[in-house]
C-alpha cells in the first residue's frame, strides 16, 4: 500500500516541481522574462477593445456592422499571414528581443485608429499592419525559444509563456466592459494602442531589453 501511495504521488510531485522550474528559469532569465511581462500586457490591454469596443463600434456605425467587422478581423489574418511568411525568410536577428519588442510595441500603435475615424478602410489597414508585426514578432519569438532555450526547458518555457499570455485575456474583456461605462471608448482605444508601446519602454529603461552577452558571442559579435 505504501508502495502504491508514493508511485500515485510521484506524478504529481514531478509536475509540480517542473512548473516551479519552469517559472524559475522565466523568473531569473531577463530576455524570457521581458517577453513574457510585455506579452501579458500586451494581452491585457489590447483583447477587450478588439473584443468587445470593436464590434460595438462598427455595429453602431454601420448598418451591415457584422460584415465590416468581419472583414477588418479578415485583413487582420491576412496581416498576420504575410508579416509571418516574411520574417520566415529572414535569419533571426543576433538582437533578437529589440527586434521583436519593437515589433510588437510598434504594431500595436495602430490599434488606437478607432479612437480617430470609424472608417473600415482605415482600420482595416491598421489592423493588417498590427497583424503583420504581431506576426513578425511571434516567428522571432518562436526561433530564439528553440535556439536558446535549454531543450529540458523548452516545454515548460512554451506552455507558461502560452499560459500566463493568455491569462489577461478575460479580465482584458471584463475590464473593458467595465471602464467603458466610466470612460470614453475612443481612449481605450488609443490606450490599446500605447499601453504595449509604454510597457515596452519601461522595460528598456529598466534595462531590462539588453542582449545576454553569451547569446551575443553565440550569435557571432564580439
Amino acid at each position: 500500500p505504501c508502495s502504491a501511495e508514493t508511485d500515485a504521488e510521484a506524478p504529481a510531485t514531478s509536475a509540480l516541481r517542473d512548473l516551479l522550474d519552469g517559472f524559475g528559469y522565466v523568473a531569473r532569465t531577463r530576455w524570457v522574462r521581458s517577453s513574457v511581462l510585455l506579452a501579458a500586457a500586451m494581452g491585457l490591454a489590447v483583447t477587450g477593445p478588439l473584443e468587445v469596443l470593436l464590434p460595438a463600434l462598427l455595429r453602431s456605425g454601420h448598418d451591415n456592422g457584422a460584415a465590416v467587422y468581419g472583414t477588418v478581423i479578415a485583413a487582420l489574418g491576412i496581416g498576420g499571414l504575410a508579416g509571418s511568411l516574411l520574417a520566415g525568410s529572414w535569419p533571426t536577428p543576433s538582437r533578437f528581443l529589440p527586434a521583436m519588442v519593437g515589433a510588437w510595441t510598434l504594431g500595436c500603435l495602430p490599434l488606437a485608429v478607432p479612437a480617430i475615424t470609424s472608417n473600415p478602410w482605415a482600420i482595416g489597414a491598421g489592423l493588417a499592419l498590427y497583424g503583420a508585426c504581431i506576426g513578425i514578432g511571434m516567428v522571432i519569438w518562436g526561433a530564439v525559444l528553440q535556439e536558446h532555450v535549454p531543450l529540458e526547458m523548452l516545454g515548460r518555457v512554451a506552455s507558461l509563456d502560452f499560459f500566463i499570455s493568455i491569462a489577461f485575456m478575460p479580465l482584458s474583456i471584463a475590464l473593458t466592459g467595465l471602464l467603458s461605462r466610466h470612460i470614453d471608448i475612443r481612449t481605450l482605444f488609443i490606450a490599446a494602442g500605447l499601453v504595449p508601446l509604454a510597457t515596452g519602454a519601461l522595460l528598456a529603461a529598466l534595462g531590462q531589453l539588453k542582449m545576454p552577452q553569451k547569446t551575443l558571442v553565440e550569435a557571432g559579435e564580439d
